[in-house]
């Protein structure tokens, strides 16, 4: 109990700091990496609270100067933070819209750059997924989505729903599969207790949306699930089917 009320002590200061960062730096109209530096700053900070070993494999491999839309498992709460702290590159990342009500965190979230999506509301989704194709296409750098949509609480992987992969397929650009292990243990299912451990973060090849279409998405949508299957199999994190 400790450590998870040191953890959450420490994340509201970072939060308010790092927030007020952005809404000063959004005022003065500043662009560049400056949001992205707070976000980075402030998941790393939150991986020191949390007190985790974040150890990460394959990220030598990827090409980072083209665009990518990453996608990830998701079993806990620190994936995210791992992701945030060690892709290389700018990255925007994929969420539903209700984090944009969180105090500080939201508007600061929405202000970095970051991207929500209405998953009640299709157009505004389709709209959103757009805007992030756009990013990709002007900017470049990765953007991240979790397909998923929720993390699992059994370890196995959801059914995966069609946003990265279209937004992949309409920007034109590869996906790069990632699989994190032992982010349930950290932050187990129905529990706000923060336990610290170790979390494996691996990034694997990327995988082409050229020659998908919308029509064929959830052809995309087998290759990229069976090569995230593949990853967790290989590292034993993949429970067998129920």
């Amino acid at each position: 109990m400790i450590r998870t009320a040191w953890f959450f002590l420490v994340a509201g200061l970072a939060t308010l700091i790092g927030g007020g960062i952005v809404f000063v730096a959004s005022l003065l109209r500043l662009h560049g990496g400056i949001y992205d530096m707070v976000s980075r700053t402030w998941s790393h900070v939150l991986i020191w609270a949390g007190r985790v070993d974040v150890r990460v494999h394959g990220l030598e491999r990827v090409d980072w100067s083209r665009p990518l839309v990453v996608v990830c498992n998701h079993t806990g709460a620190f994936e995210i933070l791992a992701l945030a702290t060690t892709i290389p590159v700018r990255s925007h990342f994929v969420a539903k819209k209700e984090l944009e009500r969180v105090p500080v965190f939201g508007p600061a979230w929405k202000l970095a750059g970051h991207i929500s999506i209405d998953r009640h509301d299709r157009q505004s989704a389709i709209a959103s997924l757009r805007q992030a194709a756009e990013l990709l296409n002007r900017q470049g750098g990765a953007v991240v989505i979790f397909p998923e949509g929720t993390r699992s609480r059994d370890g196995r992987l959801q059914p995966f729903k069609k946003g990265a992969f279209m937004l992949a397929i309409e920007a034109g650009v590869p996906m790069l599969p990632a699989v994190a292990v032992g982010s349930e243990k950290i932050t187990p299912p129905g529990s706000l207790r923060v336990n610290g451990g170790r979390l494996d973060l691996f990034y694997g090849d990327p995988i082409d949306s050229i020659g998908y279409t919308t029509d064929s998405a959830d052809d995309l949508i087998a290759v990229v699930r069976g090569r995230m299957e593949a990853m967790l199999a290989e590292q034993g994190a993949l429970p067998p089917p129920a």
